[in-house]
């Protein structure tokens, strides 16, 4: 039993120690979170361009913030947790509905998402909603 216990422990205490580190330290303003290479080489925005900045403000109630620097984290965690509760309900169940979602839609949303974000509309209308 106790060998069944250490990794998910580990896994906990990682993971606390990951929102707590997130929850401090903004990443717009701390010089130890890692670079985007895409943004980095390119000055586009990659579609998880604004996540960590995104976690922090959700970490602090800023859901709108949150929202605005990268609403494809919560569309992704919206239908994440869909598909993760629906496995659970039905485990027996395959659902097409769902292998059709993940392997045709989800990289055709990324990929929109990845060109509207790099729009001047989309920055100013970011800026608005902030």
């Amino acid at each position: 039993m106790i060998r069944k216990v250490w990794p998910v422990a580990a896994v906990l205490v990682v993971l606390a120690a990951a929102i707590a580190v997130l929850f401090f330290f903004d990443p717009a303003r701390s010089g130890f979170y890692p670079k985007c290479m895409f943004h980095t080489l390119t000055g586009l925005q990659c579609p998880g361009c604004g996540s960590l900045r995104a976690l922090h403000a959700l970490l602090h109630s800023q859901l709108r913030r949150a929202v605005a620097l990268n609403p494809l984290l919560f569309v992704g965690a919206f239908f994440g947790a869909y598909l993760l509760l629906r496995k659970r309900l039905k485990p027996t169940e395959p659902d097409p509905m769902a292998r059709r979602l993940v392997w045709w839609g989800a990289p055709v949303v990324i990929v929109l998402f990845w060109i509207v974000r790099n729009l001047p509309a989309f920055a100013e209308a970011v800026q608005r909603w902030q």
